[in-house]
């Protein structure tokens, strides 16, 4: 128990120098707060490639980890292999039909009700998504969490979808950095953006061996954590439901 609170600690310091460390203990805090009612986070991307499964099962393995308690995943990215679970993970897996995708939602719907969980936190990796879908998943989560290429053109992708996404839902973005491309100046771009952003150096390995957890280290985890601590303090106090009945 020491040595994680030591390894949080490691944490908190080394990012300390990019968003304060007061924002950063009080996002430590909201990490553990306990939740009234189940609470649903998409991960979904407008294209693919991008690593979009591997860092839901990373987000889901984190939030397992973090809050000591058991969390749901989902798989609804359709017939695409998944990558694996980390080993000794707390996360409980669900897959929905493939023959439900693209049109998952109402299946995914079903899922929740008809598998009742005692998770309180779901993670949904829906993948690669048509921006015509972006409207009714948001209205069905209480977060989102965009992926996009840490390119030129994915930040400038990642800007036209996220001003109407806000609106609908708190929404946080992961750019991951494919193609090892990312430079300090990516880096302050994806600071100043509008919306919490992290850039996560991607893993070609890691893509369907996740078995292994991130080295605790690495900045794979570093900013996997700060992605962890912006979603569950979107979730502790969602906004209200929209008028189409969202938030199932």
């Amino acid at each position: 128990m020491r040595a994680r609170h030591l390894g949080k600690l490691r944490t908190l310091l080394r990012a300390s120098t990019e968003s304060g460390l007061s924002a950063l203990i009080a996002q430590e805090s909201s990490l553990g707060v306990p939740l009234p009612l189940s609470r649903h986070i998409a991960v979904l991307s407008a294209s693919g490639g991008v690593g979009c499964s591997t860092l839901a099962v990373d987000v889901a393995g984190m939030l397992a980890r973090l809050r000591g308690e058991r969390v749901r995943l989902i798989d609804a990215q359709g017939a695409s292999p998944v990558p694996a679970l980390p080993k000794g993970s707390s996360v409980e897996r669900v897959s929905l039909p493939s023959e439900a995708w693209p049109g998952a939602l109402e299946a995914w719907r079903e899922v929740i009700s008809a598998q009742p969980s005692r998770a309180e936190l779901s993670v949904t990796d829906w993948g690669q998504v048509p921006l015509s879908s972006f409207q009714a998943i948001a209205d069905a989560s209480h977060a989102v969490c965009l992926v996009v290429s840490a390119s030129r053109r994915g930040m400038d992708d990642a800007a036209r979808v996220v001003a109407p996404l806000t609106e609908l839902v708190p929404t946080a973005v992961c750019f991951v950095d494919a193609h090892r491309t990312a430079t300090p100046a990516t880096r302050r771009l994806v600071e100043q953006f509008p919306v919490p952003a992290v850039v996560i150096p991607y893993d070609r390995r890691r893509s369907f061996s996740t078995e292994e957890t991130l080295p605790p280290d690495s900045r794979a985890a570093h900013e996997l954590h700060r992605l962890c601590g912006d979603l569950v303090s979107m979730v502790v106090t969602p906004p209200a439901p929209a008028a189409t009945g969202g938030h199932a």
